[in-house]
């Protein structure tokens, strides 16, 4: 409405409160959270992987837990373990299976978890790049 009217906006807001009308509310500022690293797409092949859980249930109540680790660049599926339960060592084990099969990726992009916070995921020489939890 400033804008609109070329004037500041502190004034528009003592106009709008001189009649009474419901002054809009002030958005809140975003604020980032955490120690997110801001990654550009992946430029090349085998340059930066993410991995994930994906979860299922069956029609009698049991779960099942998938690990996929998809490569960004060609948006090729590089590993999907299915199981009812997976662990960091999980995690770690088919990491370094994929990295004898494929080499090392420069970053690996994951959320928060518990099984990716592990120090054995993080001490293979290989960058870091966390995104929220949800936020894909």
């Amino acid at each position: 409405m400033a804008a609109w009217l070329d004037v500041g906006e502190p004034r528009v807001r003592r106009l709008w409160r001189s009649p009474g009308l419901h002054q809009p509310r002030k958005r809140p500022r975003r604020r980032r959270s955490g120690c997110e690293m801001r990654l550009p797409g992946a430029v090349r092949p085998n340059s930066v992987w993410s991995y994930d859980f994906v979860h299922d249930q069956f029609v009698d109540g049991r779960v099942l837990k998938m690990l996929c680790v998809p490569e960004e660049h060609t948006r090729e599926c590089r590993a999907i373990v299915p199981a009812s339960r997976l662990r960091s060592q999980d995690v770690i084990l088919t990491l370094a299976r994929l990295m004898r099969l494929y080499g090392k990726p420069e970053h690996i992009r994951s959320d928060n978890g518990a099984e990716f916070n592990a120090c054995s995921v993080r001490d293979e020489g290989i960058g870091p790049a966390f995104i929220a939890p949800g936020k894909p």
